[in-house]
């Protein structure tokens, strides 16, 4: 009944704290500013306990660098770069955007699931190049990284004469044909 008359009164909430728990202005004033830092900190634990992770996807490079050493001007140089979604959500490669015009980048459009493995092809000429030649390629995709560099580097060396195309792996390819495969 003191409680209810007590909560009901046009009392100040200050009045009503020293009525109900027999606090002065001092106390009060002492008491407040811990309670609501209390009631800030459970609040946004609470808070931060009902978030709900949203999926999403990770992009991971086998490697970000590769390095074909010295070729002969005129010869074509090829790379895959492979990578991993690590995440929990499918993996899109929205763009491959290479840093000249003397270099190409290829992806599948397709998503590439959680837990898979994608490709990027990457060619170039050294057509009327020489010395060191050090190009880049900007990978945007939908991961939680969004933008990776991926870096083909080498020297260019005096032509040879021969029209051969190089693969990093050691075999010979003709200039004009694609080993991927694809078009």
């Amino acid at each position: 009944m003191v409680f209810e008359n007590v909560f009901w009164s046009k009392n100040s909430f200050f009045d009503k704290l020293q009525l109900i728990f027999g606090l002065n202005k001092m106390k009060q004033a002492v008491l407040l500013p811990l309670i609501l830092l209390f009631a800030g900190f459970i609040s946004n634990r609470v808070k931060s306990q009902t978030e709900v992770a949203v999926p999403q996807a990770i992009i991971e490079f086998d490697h970000l660098t590769f390095d074909y050493d010295t070729v002969p001007e005129g010869d074509t140089v090829w790379h895959s770069y492979f990578f991993y979604n690590k995440g929990d959500a499918p993996l899109e490669i929205e763009n491959a955007k290479p840093s000249c015009n003397c270099t190409n980048a290829d992806f599948s459009p397709m998503p590439i699931p959680p837990g898979g493995k994608g490709e990027i092809k990457v060619y170039g000429t050294t057509q009327g190049k020489s010395g060191q030649s050090d190009r880049s390629v900007v990978v945007i995709s939908n991961a939680k990284n969004r933008v990776v560099t991926l870096y083909l580097n080498g020297f260019v060396g005096p032509p040879t004469g021969d029209k051969k195309g190089l693969n990093p792996g050691g075999e010979q390819i003709k200039l004009g044909t694609n080993p991927f495969g694809w078009d």
